[in-house]
C-alpha cells in the first residue's frame, strides 16, 4: 500500500448527557449529544443548568443528532415553516453556546413522505428546510450534515442522494454524513463513500466488535457483521480529517464505562494500521 500523510480525525461518541462524565473518562475527543436537550421548550433556566454542566468537562459535545422531531414535519401538507424557523433559531444558536460545530438532520420521521404527496414538492420543501438551516448555521458557525437512512423514511436513502442535495443547495454549511449502520442496512457498499469526496463531513460508526467487549450482548438477535475495517480504509483513503463518531443504535455497550474505552483504543489502532 502507498504511504499516506497522516490526516487523523477526531473520534467521538453519541451519549446521553447522564452519560457525559463516562465518555470524558473514556478519552474521545468530543461528545455528540441530542437536540432534544437544547429545543425551544427547554426553559432558559433548565438550559443555563445544562451548559453549567457541560462546562466543567474537559470534552465538548461538538456534534449534535436527532435534529427536527416527528412533530415538526419539513415535507408534507402540514409543514409549518416558520415554526420550523423558530425551532430552528433557538436550537442552533443554544448549540453554538454549548459549543457545537456539526448538526445531523437525519429525522427520519420529520422528512418522511406521506403517501400520496407529490415528491416533486416534497424534495423542494426539504430545498426550503435546508436553505433557511444554512441561513441560521452561517450565522452560529455551524454545519449541517444530510444523514441517508432507510428506516422509517422513504426519501434521502442513500449517499448519492445526501450529495446531489447538498450539490443542489451549494451552500457550505451543508454537507453529507455517512452512517455504516444505515449503509449495512441497505448493502450500500463502503466504496460509496468515494462519491462523497470534498461534500463528506461527518461520519456515524456503529460499535464495532473490539477485543474486551462483554458478552452476551444486550440484545438476542444476530447483529450484522459490519466491515468496519474497509469502511475506515476507504475513509483513510478520502484523506478524511473530520469527525467520526460512535453510534451505538445496536445496544452492544453493555458497561460504558468499561467498554467505552476499548471502542476507542481499536478504532485508533486500525486507523494508524493505515500508515504502515
Amino acid at each position: 500500500m502507498i504511504k499516506h500523510p497522516s490526516n487523523n480525525p477526531r473520534f467521538g461518541i453519541c451519549v446521553y448527557i447522564e452519560d457525559v462524565a463516562s465518555a470524558e473518562r473514556a478519552g474521545y475527543d468530543y461528545i455528540e449529544l441530542t437536540v432534544t436537550n437544547v429545543v425551544p421548550e427547554v426553559s432558559d433556566a433548565d438550559f443555563g443548568m445544562l451548559k453549567k454542566k457541560l462546562s466543567t468537562l474537559s470534552v465538548r459535545p461538538e456534534a449534535w443528532r436527532r435534529f427536527i422531531p416527528s412533530t415538526l414535519p419539513v415535507v408534507g401538507p402540514a409543514v409549518d415553516f416558520n415554526k420550523v424557523t423558530e425551532f430552528v433559531k433557538i436550537t442552533l444558536r443554544r448549540i453554538a453556546e454549548l459549543g457545537g460545530c456539526v448538526v445531523v438532520f437525519g429525522s427520519p420521521r420529520a422528512r418522511n413522505i406521506p403517501e400520496g404527496f407529490p415528491r416533486e414538492t416534497a424534495y423542494s420543501q426539504l430545498v426550503q428546510f435546508l436553505q433557511t438551516a444554512a441561513d441560521e448555521a452561517a450565522k452560529n458557525d455551524i454545519t449541517i450534515v444530510i444523514e441517508p437512512i432507510r428506516k422509517n423514511c422513504n426519501i434521502l436513502n442513500s449517499i448519492p442522494e445526501a450529495v446531489a442535495l447538498a450539490k443542489t443547495l451549494n451552500r457550505k454549511e451543508v454537507k453529507v454524513l455517512a452512517d455504516l449502520y444505515h449503509m449495512a442496512s441497505q448493502e450500500e457498499p463502503v466504496q460509496a463513500v468515494t462519491e462523497a469526496s470534498g461534500d463528506l463531513y461527518h461520519v456515524h460508526l456503529p460499535v464495532p466488535d473490539s477485543p474486551g467487549l462483554s458478552e452476551p450482548r444486550a440484545v438476542g438477535e444476530d447483529l450484522p457483521d459490519y466491515p468496519v475495517e474497509d469502511f475506515l480504509e476507504q475513509l483513510w483513503k478520502l484523506n478524511y480529517k473530520h469527525r467520526i463518531s460512535v453510534e451505538d443504535l445496536d445496544r452492544k455497550f453493555m458497561n460504558l464505562e468499561r467498554e467505552a474505552p476499548l471502542v476507542l483504543a481499536y478504532l485508533k489502532e486500525k486507523w494508524n494500521s493505515f500508515l504502515q
